[in-house]
């Protein structure tokens, strides 16, 4: 499944803790990012949140520091960080970087 659907895992991850967290989860595709979250139902309020989830795997044997797949890919470019600012800016929404950690080894299924 995970093969199919390599967004999965994160999206998954970044929704249950939000969600936790009592928020109402939606998706962000309008805004460029994984999900907004709203705290009241979004009938009643706007949301206050832009999330844009971010999958690291494991860590590098030579350092501490995880490697990432964004890195791996050629790194999450500074125009489009600076995209997704400015358009949360522009709609009185924070953006919330939420790193999703894969162990090593991990496909992600149970």
């Amino acid at each position: 499944f995970i093969d199919l659907q390599p967004q999965f895992l994160k999206t998954y991850v970044s929704y249950q803790h939000f969600r936790s967290q009592g928020y109402i989860v939606r998706s962000g595709i309008y805004y460029g990012c994984t999900h907004v979250l709203y705290e009241h139902h979004p009938s009643q309020a706007h949301a206050d949140n832009c999330v844009l989830a971010i999958l690291q795997q494991g860590r590098s044997k030579a350092s501490s520091r995880p490697s990432t797949v964004v890195e791996e890919s050629g790194g999450l470019p500074f125009e489009d960080l600076q995209s997704l600012v400015r358009v949360a800016v522009n709609v009185k929404k924070e953006l919330i970087l939420l790193y999703v950690f894969c162990p090593d080894g991990s496909t992600g299924t149970a």
